[in-house]
């Protein structure tokens, strides 16, 4: 029988489950199998809401002299609570014209990245489990997996244009003086359990 291992918790279950039995994630290939399946989207619980700190109140306005956002590496990683003192600037100024709050990007998948507004997310692995209940505000998903439309895989345009749309976005943002952090990996990411998805061996 197919397995099917989750992307969130990594249980493995039946192929055709259509969510994991442990944590509840859909299973991507799943919902993919079929657009004309009815599927009704869960709506997202409620979001905490945070007290802004003195110190970051400065981000609910905008840069002086219309200064531009700046791209920084962040090799430590992104935590809750980092997003969620964002979160609490972006309330009190979710305007990206007049304010300066950072902005967190991740890879996104395209079933989350065009679910309906207000639901709850599918897929929750990796930084989507930290930073996608905030896509709509203080983190932003770059489309790179694609269980949906399987075709952009091998069609370099196709993936182009969605990639140059996403970062058309994220420019909008520096050039109204947010910086945008890009989780970067560290050195125990690059010597650890997960450097083999950062090395590659040429002729060995």
């Amino acid at each position: 029988m197919d397995q099917w291992s989750c992307a969130a918790c990594t249980f493995q279950q039946s192929a055709t489950a259509p969510r994991c039995a442990m944590c509840q994630t859909a299973n991507p290939f799943m919902v993919a199998s079929d657009p004309y399946t009815s599927y009704v989207p869960r709506q997202a619980p409620p979001k905490p809401k945070p007290v802004a700190k003195p110190e970051l109140m400065y981000l609910s306005k905008p840069r002086p002299n219309g200064a531009y956002g700046k791209i920084v590496y962040q090799t430590d990683r992104i935590t809750k609570q980092q997003v969620l003192d964002t979160y609490a600037i972006y309330l009190l100024n979710g305007d990206m014209n007049t304010s300066s709050w950072p902005l967190f990007v991740f890879g996104e998948n395209d079933i989350d990245k065009k679910r309906a507004k207000s639901s709850e997310r599918d897929m929750i692995g990796g930084l989507a489990g930290v930073l996608g209940d905030y896509d709509a505000s203080v983190s932003f998903g770059i489309t790179t997996t694609f269980y949906r439309d399987k075709s952009v895989n091998h069609d370099f345009v196709a993936f182009k244009k969605i990639i140059d749309t996403d970062f058309d976005v994220l420019l909008r943002y520096i050039q109204n003086g947010h910086d945008i952090i890009v989780p970067s990996p560290n050195l125990q990411d690059l010597h650890g359990y997960y450097e083999k998805s950062y090395w590659k061996t040429v002729n060995g």
